[in-house]
């Protein structure tokens, strides 16, 4: 089985004119008449603006080149529809796998492991990394113990607990409308997934750091880590003889140009942000604060944490140890003086 025989579907969160679409509510989404197969989904993460509402464009199960290329037209067809995207919107794409077979699905959640920070670098902004929808594997330490947190809850850079779907769900990548930037998400879970069934053992759960004379060191880790990716998947020539998640054909993104996306991407990544301490709302820096949300199963809601940054894409909180990005009107100020970051 190659990349040609694998599927895939996606799902990408925007916001549209109120009024385009009927939308129908998260998890039963309405036909979209324009899109074949296409459904109209509000999730409530999504944060929509005057005159707009949250839409979640999800879409059939496509197949191999030809279904990339139709996934394209589509995309062109939803950006007709005044499709936007902002800070709160996702892409999640799914690829088909036999979630049955223990083997593969350890390579795969161990090769995710090895690689998240080339995903998340790939997002080109650390937002990703921080919320509380795409969690990292790396933390577990071991295949069964992800596997086994990954039961419990679906917010996973990899997500396998996708009920009665084949899929494997990847959640980490920011939503778009950009055709390179949309088959390059595609291209890596699919050729994620195609080396995950091609290896003939398991990776490492953690990455080694790459000596500074190492053709793969890179001026930062973003960019190193995308670099490392490339070598894996066989994108840059050296360390596989065979290209894996390669799509083609006319009207697709060629290859070289999709990684120059991807590492300019990450090059972003690399670049730091600047927080912003002032207040907004009465929260600031080091204000405790109580997680509300409406979505179901979300691990942290009521949790308690601790601003450590305010930016107008999401304040950062600190749960526990980890840092996440949450958007403002997810958060209550607890008035106490007595810091309280626990879970």
């Amino acid at each position: 089985m190659n990349a040609e025989d694998l599927t895939f579907g996606v799902e990408i969160e925007t916001t549209i004119p109120r009024g385009t679409l009927a939308v129908g509510p998260h998890g039963r989404g309405c036909d979209i008449p324009q899109l074949s197969g296409w459904k109209a989904d509000r999730d409530p993460s999504i944060r929509a603006g005057a005159g707009t509402e949250a839409c979640e464009f999800v879409s059939p199960v496509f197949k191999g080149s030809e279904g990339l290329k139709q996934l394209l037209c589509d995309l062109a067809t939803i950006k007709s529809l005044g499709a936007k995207v902002n800070t709160s919107c996702g892409l999640h794409v799914h690829v088909g796998i036999d979630k049955s077979n223990t083997e593969l699905t350890t390579k795969l959640i161990t090769l995710v492991s090895n690689f998240e920070k080339a995903i998340y670098a790939s997002t080109g902004t650390k937002r990703r990394e921080q919320s509380r929808w795409c969690n990292g594997l790396n933390q577990y330490g071991d295949a069964d113990t992800a596997r086994q947190s990954g039961q419990h809850s679906r917010y996973h850079v990899a997500n396998l607990a996708t009920g009665s779907k084949p899929t494997v769900e990847f959640r980490a990548f920011a939503a778009t409308l950009d055709p390179v930037k949309l088959t390059a998400a595609v291209l890596m879970c699919v050729g994620f997934v195609e080396r995950a069934m091609r290896a003939r053992k398991t990776t490492d759960w953690t990455a080694k750091t790459p000596k500074d004379t190492s053709p793969i060191h890179r001026s930062g880790e973003g960019q190193t880590a995308v670099t490392r990716l490339f070598y894996q998947l066989g994108w840059t020539k050296g360390r596989q003889p065979y290209v894996h998640g390669e799509l083609k054909g006319e009207g697709i993104p060629e290859l070289p140009r999709v990684k120059k996306e991807i590492m300019r991407l990450a090059k972003k990544y690399d670049t730091p942000e600047t927080a912003t301490p002032t207040a907004r709302g009465g929260i600031t820096v080091g204000s405790n604060v109580r997680l509300s949300t409406t979505v179901a199963g979300d691990p942290l809601h009521e949790q308690i944490g601790q601003v450590v940054a305010i930016r107008r894409s999401g304040h950062v909180v600190l749960f526990g140890t980890r840092r996440y990005r949450v958007a403002r009107r997810f958060l209550v100020l607890v008035p106490t003086t007595t810091p309280n970051t626990t879970n």
